[in-house]
């Protein structure tokens, strides 16, 4: 099946730039030695799926009104078209790029905020689009949490979006059970808790990484269970995208 993903633009030249999403965040790169990088899940997350860059800078503003004109956008610089406004009122920022996706039959795009990127002021709303046969563009928005203004940077992410096939989901269901019916994850959970006890009492006996103020027990990160040593299948610490 073919598994491309086209991005098509209206002009030879692409105003908002595709590019996949990086490990990076500003806010990880401040903690203390950087420990919240420690944390594969949350690595992972940051790569998974493509982001979108603003073309120029800009500044929104919201006055608290439920009206389309009650969103004020300016652009810091000439902009190529109005691919910001109010327009669905409410306190709705809609962002509209200059693009249409292509996804194979069968293949939807799931288009949200960039992951672990906190934001003040705005929300992402997320969207799943039926890309495989739609005609036209689409709108990203965000919704105000309060009134105020928000600026965004030339070059600053703006939305990310992945290919999720159309039924997968239905494919599965939610079964409940106790724990103490599976031997074999019960045993392997007491003694990660008892690790985790000592761990914790190192902690707080401040017996850590001076550099960072932590102490890692780094189970998930190696993929090893306590019992059994490491795992044939080490958890993916890292996402490939192509350009």
């Amino acid at each position: 099946m073919n598994k491309n993903i086209e991005v098509m633009y209206f002009e030879d030249q692409e105003y908002f730039k595709v590019e996949p999403m990086p490990t990076k965040r500003a806010w990880m790169d401040e903690t203390a030695g950087k420990f919240s990088y420690k944390c594969i899940p949350l690595n992972v997350a940051n790569q998974t799926g493509w982001q979108v860059l603003s073309p120029i800078e800009f500044c929104a503003n919201w006055n608290g009104g439920e009206h389309p004109k009650d969103v004020e956008v300016h652009y810091h610089e000439e902009s190529r078209s109005d691919f910001v406004a109010g327009h669905f009122g409410h306190g709705i920022l809609t962002i509209m790029p200059d693009f249409i996706l292509k996804t194979p039959k069968g293949i939807s795009t799931y288009v949200k905020g960039v992951s672990n990127y906190p934001l003040d002021l705005i929300y992402p709303l997320e969207g799943s689009i039926e890309t495989d046969w739609l005609p036209f563009t689409f709108t990203f928005n965000y919704k105000f949490t309060r009134p105020g203004e928000i600026i965004f940077q030339k070059g600053q992410p703006l939305f990310s979006f992945f290919p999720i096939k159309r039924g997968y989901l239905e494919k599965y269901k939610i079964t409940r059970s106790n724990i103490s019916n599976n031997s074999e994850t019960y045993e392997q959970y007491k003694i990660f808790e008892k690790a985790r006890e000592e761990h914790l009492d190192k902690n707080r006996e401040n017996k850590y990484d001076k550099a960072t103020g932590r102490s890692f027990q780094g189970f998930y990160s190696s993929g090893t269970l306590l019992d059994a040593g490491k795992i044939s299948d080490p958890p993916q610490k890292q996402i490939k995208l192509d350009t």
